[in-house]
């Protein structure tokens, strides 16, 4: 359940008092644990960055014109996306949040954890406007790391992109699980391939969706992000350990999304098109494209092969007919461009410190 600019959101974290600990950091945002709240404090970074809403000139938490709009449409963007993701995916899988646009301070040892550097004291705060969101804790048994036999889906893009994959092999699942041109029926071999794609753990849901309370959940789950993005042009974020969790509930097993959603971001899948056409264009690709395309390559190209495997009919269109002509050596420009950033998310140039 989402709430929209709380005007209590910054007094409630002001009044918990003491520093907050760092963490998690996603693509956009950063996560603090506040001492004495009981809930999670996510932080939009990328908005820091923006140089119409914070400069070196606001050193206080005046408000600033000119930038509503921006503003209003994307906490109405924000509004729509929940909306649509909980009734796509069950509004009883998502935790309790709520998201404002508010002045946050950074003391000068957050800074330092966000940027590496800062011309600041650590006591001494500095204002910032951004996004923030006030988000419900998972419970404790229900943290990735504690559920024993019922597997992650979380696929582990980073790490599968340090190992070495054939562009002709990347292509081929390119084709089959995003573009959907190649309709080459499942094989049992696919799981070896999405495990050196998309992570290990997902090599072994071959055994896993024998379980038949696993397989229904994971095809709840396929089914309603397939939804979810061909409604919204958005993606269900699975690339983190923590974004989705499934577990057990007596002899069901659940799923709980606990950050599936890309923050503030209009049409997350506009880069796999922004990509294949870079890609076959010879167009460069900046290392920002490249962050977002890496990210929803590889969740559209997730979701599509467990659907497969799964037996469903549905996928994540990405105007398939539109690529039949994507040849191998555009794919190897997307692989080359993708597999090669790291992703660090937005960083705010040193003007703005």
């Amino acid at each position: 359940m989402e709430q929209l600019n709380d005007p209590r959101l910054l007094e409630h974290i002001a009044v918990s008092g003491g520093e907050p600990t760092l963490i998690g950091r996603g693509g956009s945002q950063l996560v603090y644990k506040y001492p004495g709240m009981s809930e999670l404090v996510k932080v939009d970074y990328a908005t820091l960055s923006m140089p119409e809403i914070n400069s070196k000139a606001l050193q206080t938490t005046i408000p600033v014109k000119g930038y509503e709009p921006y503003i209003d449409t994307m906490l109405a963007l924000r509004a729509t996306i929940v909306q649509t993701a909980e009734d796509c995916l069950g509004k009883e899988s998502f935790l309790s949040t709520r998201t404002s646009f508010v002045p946050f301070a950074l003391s000068g040892r957050m800074c330092r954890e966000l940027w590496g550097v800062t011309p600041y004291p650590d006591s001494q705060l500095r204002w910032f406007r951004t996004f923030v969101t006030l988000q419900e804790e998972a419970p404790p048994l229900l943290h990735p790391r504690r559920y024993g036999t019922v597997p992650l889906i979380a696929a582990s893009y980073e790490k599968s992109a340090q190992k070495r994959v054939e562009p002709a092999t990347y292509s081929m699942a390119m084709r089959r699980w995003v573009t959907c041109t190649d309709q080459t029926p499942w094989q049992d071999s696919d799981w070896d391939l999405l495990a050196r794609l998309d992570g290990e753990r997902l090599g072994d849901y071959r055994y896993h969706i024998q379980r038949p309370a696993f397989r229904e959940a994971l095809g709840r789950f396929a089914t309603g992000s397939i939804n979810f993005s061909n409604i919204t042009g958005q993606h269900i974020d699975i690339g983190g350990p923590d974004n989705v969790v499934f577990y057990r509930d007596g002899a069901t097993i659940r799923y709980l999304n606990i950050d599936p959603l890309i923050p503030l971001v209009d049409d997350a899948l506009t880069y796999v098109d922004v990509g294949i056409q870079a890609g076959t264009n010879r167009d460069d690709i900046s290392n920002e494209a490249a962050k977002w395309m890496f990210n929803a390559f590889g969740c559209v190209r997730t979701t599509n092969a467990l659907a497969q495997a799964l037996g469903l009919p549905d996928r994540i269109r990405i105007n398939g007919s539109r690529y039949s002509f994507v040849d191998d050596a555009a794919w190897a420009r997307i692989f080359k461009a993708t597999q090669s950033i790291h992703l660090k998310g937005n960083k705010l140039p040193t003007r703005y410190l």
